[in-house]
């Protein structure tokens, strides 16, 4: 692994994601405090090789309250050149989410609704089986509830559509809780989520595209032999697919045996990195 400190742009970052862009390019997208105080806004940073990095589009969104933007999430279709992107942020209290489109790569984006959806948070975006498929906290409902939302195209309005909740045996969102989509080339599409005890997780398993999931497994994590339970802030969790194995990675887990920082599972098997 090669770390690098590279500086972009100069300010101070918070939310952000990372994604290949289809001319095989890293795109970046960052909150970044705008430059009349008071308010947040997305700006994105292209880079060949990750050790320079240049502005490819700014000024998207502009919040003016004090609080960052809570998460960003980022997917291309590397094929169509299409890309989109989710923004969720805190408007006095209550989270907003708003989606953004590019149909060029990620020069020049546009929102199809510039007022977003009040009472939701996204936690992570895909584009899997011809779809581009997100993962969402609703908290306009009661209890809050997992959705899944698909849309063919990145320039219609994904939150608008029909969502998919994941009612059965479903781990209930929370502020710690959280959750990520791992797709394979099949298009066997898998969601990861975290309950609201932050000790168990629930495994969602999709082979038609997102239209439809199953309940493939939820259960309490143990992560050593004396049965130790890992406690899960589920909200840095995220997931690849590697050689068939799904890992998926959470910024801390704290638990007896683990004291802090950053936890790896291998459905399968588990080994502290």
């Amino acid at each position: 692994i090669t770390v690098r400190s590279v500086a972009i742009g100069g300010h101070s970052y918070t939310a952000c994601d990372l994604a290949e862009a289809p001319d095989g390019s890293l795109l970046a997208a960052v909150a970044v405090p705008a430059r009349t105080g008071g308010t947040w806004q997305i700006d994105l940073y292209r880079s060949e090789t990750g050790a320079s990095w240049s502005l490819a589009a700014r000024a998207l969104g502009g919040w003016s309250d004090a609080t960052p933007p809570r998460a960003i999430r980022l997917a291309f279709d590397l094929a169509g050149g299409a890309g989109l992107m989710l923004v969720s942020y805190d408007v006095g209290g209550a989270f907003t989410t708003i989606q953004y489109y590019t149909s060029d790569g990620g020069a020049t984006w546009s929102a199809p609704d510039a007022n977003g959806v009040a009472y939701m948070v996204a936690h992570d975006v895909a584009f899997a089986a011809g779809n581009f498929v997100a993962l969402v906290d609703n908290r306009d409902l009661s209890p809050d509830q997992w959705q899944v939302y698909r849309v063919g195209s990145a320039s219609s309005d994904l939150l608008a559509g029909t969502a998919v909740g994941l009612t059965s045996g479903a781990p209930l969102p929370t502020d710690e809780g959280g959750g990520c989509i791992v797709a394979d080339e099949r298009g066997v599409i898998r969601v990861y989520v975290t309950d609201d005890a932050y000790e168990s997780l629930g495994a969602y398993t999709s082979t038609d595209g997102g239209r439809s999931f199953a309940l493939a497994g939820f259960g309490e994590l143990i992560i050593d032999a004396s049965g130790t339970s890992a406690t899960i802030p589920g909200a840095g969790l995220t997931g690849a697919l590697q050689r068939g194995t799904v890992v998926l990675v959470s910024s801390a887990w704290d638990g007896a045996a683990v004291s802090g920082g950053m936890y790896e599972l291998r459905i399968g098997g588990a080994s502290n990195v």
